[in-house]
């Protein structure tokens, strides 16, 4: 998916992320983001949940808060791994 993602090495790990079009998923959540690797599932989903906490405490410093509301996990092959996450966001002021 290349909708101007930003790189992220977390483990040693490349991680592929970004925001998701609202188009194309209309009726879920206030924010969607994608993540996407080339590792086997177990290690996809630990460099991702890391990911997702980073971008989530990195927002929060700022006085956003985000609450994760759902994760679904694409496999398209066994070494590529797709999991987007909507979240619903915050003022915490």
């Amino acid at each position: 998916m290349n909708t101007g993602g930003h790189q992220i090495v977390i483990d040693g790990v490349d991680i592929e992320y970004g925001r998701v079009p609202r188009a194309i998923f209309k009726d879920k959540g206030e924010l969607m983001f994608y993540f996407s690797t080339r590792q086997q599932q177990g290690k996809h989903d630990k460099v991702v949940d890391k990911a997702i906490n980073r971008l989530a405490n990195e927002n929060e410093s700022h006085g956003v808060s985000w609450r994760e509301l759902e994760r679904t996990k694409y496999r398209d092959t066994y070494y590529y791994q797709l999991t987007v996450v909507s979240f619903r966001i915050r003022d915490i002021y």
